[in-house]
């Protein structure tokens, strides 16, 4: 079922109740919309895009872009291959969703160092399950420098997770990809009506990612870069 675009502002949680834990954190309650960033941490993020690597390029985009979300978004991060190479298993909640965290997940990934492989459709299905999303609206964006490279289908799990939630999205920020790699994950969004977005550079990357949160209208595919997709 198709969706339009559901912003990431304030009216994505206006009205929404917070519990809190005996540690006097904030914590979002049950009933919350999440939002998982699901950042890519692959060996290929080494690859330079201009005089910086695509991880750097990543680094200080994601970082403007969490500290643009509203402060009481519930949001969080998820990485994989950061900790180890060759292995389709390195996939890990770094910060569970809550409000108020885009200078956590800012530093967190400053530290990021690329790695591993890239697991897109197990990413997928653990973000989903960690926000609860058969249970409450659950918005995932993708930041990834390729395609799915561990044997699975993200395009039937986008779609599973599309039927099996109340109100799952995925929006997908393809970084430098070519036009095989970018066919390969658009169906991630075109199968949650999220939206595509091609970014080639750094100023397209902040411009892609700033899209999954403001754009008023669904688009299957919105260039972030006056270039073609290389």
């Amino acid at each position: 079922m198709y969706r339009p675009l559901r912003s990431l502002s304030l009216g994505l949680c206006a009205g929404a109740a917070f519990s809190v834990s005996t540690a006097g954190v904030t914590h979002a309650s049950s009933e919350e919309p999440q939002v998982m960033v699901i950042m890519d941490s692959s060996g290929s993020m080494k690859k330079r895009i201009g005089p910086r690597s695509k991880m750097e390029v990543a680094k200080l985009a994601v970082a403007d872009f969490v500290k643009d979300v509203d402060a009481q978004t519930p949001i969080g991060l998820m990485v994989y291959g950061a900790r180890r190479a060759k292995d389709c298993t390195d996939i890990e909640v770094a910060i569970p969703p809550n409000a108020g965290q885009g200078d956590k997940i800012a530093s967190y990934v400053d530290g990021l160092r690329p790695r591993g492989e890239t697991p897109i459709a197990q990413s997928l299905r653990e973000a989903a399950e960690y926000m609860g999303h058969r249970t409450r609206t659950a918005t995932v964006v993708l930041v990834t420098d390729g395609e799915e490279a561990c044997n699975a289908d993200p395009c039937a799990a986008a779609t599973e997770l599309e039927e099996s939630g109340v109100d799952f999205t995925a929006h997908v920020v393809g970084f430098g990809l070519n036009e095989e790699q970018s066919l390969a994950v658009r169906c991630l969004a075109d199968n949650t009506g999220g939206q595509f977005i091609a970014a080639d550079d750094a100023a397209s990357l902040s411009a892609a990612l700033v899209k999954t949160v403001a754009a008023p209208d669904p688009a299957p595919v919105v260039k972030a870069s006056t270039g073609a997709i290389r």
